[in-house]
């Protein structure tokens, strides 16, 4: 009887990590536009293609409308009311939640990464809940 190898066979290894390299070197998807009719999909926005989201992400909330995390623009700023404005504090600049198409700014984040947490647990949650509510 001939006793096996507890090693993994250098082939095999070589191959976990060209795998594990490719996933850490893996770029994230180009941003596309918004689909706000598919709920809880999350949308990055960057300035550059294959950029992560520097600009913000978006959170698909069904009915045409969605979520959004990340900067406004001046115009946007301008446009909301005395009250809106003290809510969030600062100026424009900054890292914003707001809901879409209305506008209606909800709240801001200390950065982006913040937001982004936000974003992808509000997203889970909702994913969670489809499939835990489909027939």
């Amino acid at each position: 009887m001939s006793r096996r190898s507890a090693r993994p066979e250098p082939d095999a290894l070589k191959q976990d990590i060209a795998a594990a390299e490719a996933a850490w070197t893996r770029k994230p998807t180009a941003p596309q536009e918004i689909d706000p009719n598919t709920l809880g999909h999350v949308v990055w926005h960057s300035t550059e293609e294959d950029g992560g989201p520097d600009v913000g992400m978006s959170l698909g909330l069904g009915g045409d409308k969605a979520m959004w995390v990340g900067e406004i623009t001046n115009n946007e700023w301008d446009e909301l009311d005395e009250g809106q404005r003290a809510t969030l504090g600062g100026g424009s600049g900054g890292t914003f939640l707001m809901l879409y198409p209305d506008r209606v700014p909800l709240a801001r984040f200390a950065d982006m990464p913040t937001a982004q947490d936000f974003i992808e647990a509000v997203s889970a949650a909702i994913q969670l809940a489809k499939r835990c509510s489909a027939p």
